[in-house]
């Protein structure tokens, strides 16, 4: 009987201790989870920010991350800081530091291995480690996006000036109606001047933009030996 209790109490001991251990295997897959998609939505957020401020992403904030979050509750939560109820945005559990740059315990291993993972899916394998059992990752974005988004300013910038010369007997009237049609605007940064007190109106972000690919426009065509480029360029230098 006393050898029934024992292996009763055994096999209730070795239940519980699955069930904790099986537990704790679950606990850490879905924080990886929590972690990668963190990641992947403040990397969207800094991407916004820097288009929208015409800066690198890598220079984005933690406060700023924060600005631009939807009002409502929990979301700084939700996304900034881990999922232990005790946590706040002004503890040391935080997932970004200051600098915008996740940054995690070193015994957190199951949290590294998915962040390092979605680093490398985002082409990023920089890691800087501190002095005090922490690791921080810097939160570049793929240099491809940026190359991407200049590739289609270039065709544009090709395709306009192929429209420019088609319409060559009529630039004078139809020069800016071209330029507006033909404008990128979602794939160029505006230039947010020095100046600027307060963030520019849409109209304003838009004729910015409009300079800018004027701008690229002219670079081609100066650097063109081609005639009919020379032959463009020369009806519409005084509008560029």
């Amino acid at each position: 009987m006393i050898g029934n209790i024992w292996l009763y109490s055994t096999l209730t001991i070795a239940t519980i201790f699955s069930a904790s251990v099986a537990y704790k295997a679950y606990s850490d897959i879905q924080e990886a989870k929590d972690i990668q998609q963190s990641f992947e939505i403040i990397s969207q957020i800094k991407q916004r920010v820097a288009k929208e401020y015409n800066k690198s992403p890598e220079d984005v904030t933690r406060d700023e991350v924060i600005a631009y979050l939807p009002k409502g509750p929990n979301w700084e939560k939700v996304l900034l800081v881990s999922r232990s109820s005790g946590n706040t945005l002004i503890n040391s559990d935080a997932l970004l530091n200051a600098d915008g740059e996740f940054e995690l315990d070193e015994d957190e291993k199951v949290k590294l291995l998915a962040l390092n993972a979605k680093l490398k899916e985002y082409g990023i394998e920089q890691t800087q480690e501190t002095s005090s059992n922490k690791v921080t990752f810097k939160m570049g974005m793929q240099e491809k996006n940026f190359s991407y988004k200049d590739n289609v300013i270039a065709e544009k910038v090709t395709k306009t000036i192929e429209i420019l010369y088609l319409n060559k007997n009529s630039l004078d009237t139809e020069f800016t109606k071209i330029i507006q049609n033909n404008t990128p605007y979602n794939y160029i940064y505006h230039d947010l001047k020095k100046t600027d007190t307060e963030k520019p109106s849409t109209s304003e972000v838009k004729l910015r933009k409009e300079v800018y690919f004027k701008k690229r426009i002219k670079q081609r065509l100066i650097s063109s030996k081609n005639s009919r480029d020379i032959e463009i360029y020369d009806l519409i230098k005084d509008k560029l």
